[in-house]
């Protein structure tokens, strides 16, 4: 691997620990507002899905740090979630956490580039439609392109 290439990886890495911290401490911040607020099972719930998806963004990073397969397989699964930006009227989906450049056609074309934290997933919900994609996981994906996790990883130790 080259060194650029390893610069690569490793700027991935950091920016998924980076994302990873950030999103748990929204994730604490929000279950004590809504522990001090009202308690409803609903908002727990999603709390804790989010909580899971940051705490993989973390563990994710460190094995990517560290070159492990499990970093590569992990870390392609959560870039890939973060590419689609949808809104219709039967489903909302978006999902991005660390920095993002998105297009978005809807009522025109937009384009946007930042650093945040949101999710949204809902059914059956209005407002305007879109359709979109956020081109930093595309670029992250193509960096982890090349390294595939051994038969190991993926099967286990062969039997001898």
């Amino acid at each position: 691997m080259s060194h650029a290439k390893l610069t690569y990886i490793k700027i991935i890495a950091v920016l998924e620990v980076a994302a990873g911290v950030w999103g748990i401490s929204i994730n604490i911040y929000v279950f004590l507002r809504y522990l001090i607020r009202n308690l409803m099972l609903s908002n727990l719930v999603v709390n804790f899905l989010a909580l899971i998806v940051n705490l993989m963004l973390l563990c994710a990073g460190m094995w990517l740090w560290a070159n492990e397969d499990r970093g590569y397989h992990w870390s392609r699964i959560l870039q890939a979630i973060q590419i689609p930006l949808l809104r219709t009227p039967l489903v909302t989906y978006q999902f991005i956490s660390g920095m993002y450049s998105t297009i978005i056609i809807g009522q025109g074309v937009q384009f946007s580039f930042g650093f945040t934290h949101t999710g949204q997933f809902g059914l059956l919900e209005s407002g305007p439609v879109f359709l979109g994609i956020n081109l930093i996981p595309i670029l992250a994906l193509w960096c982890l392109r090349e390294r595939i996790p051994t038969y190991e990883y993926l099967f286990g130790e062969e039997d001898k």
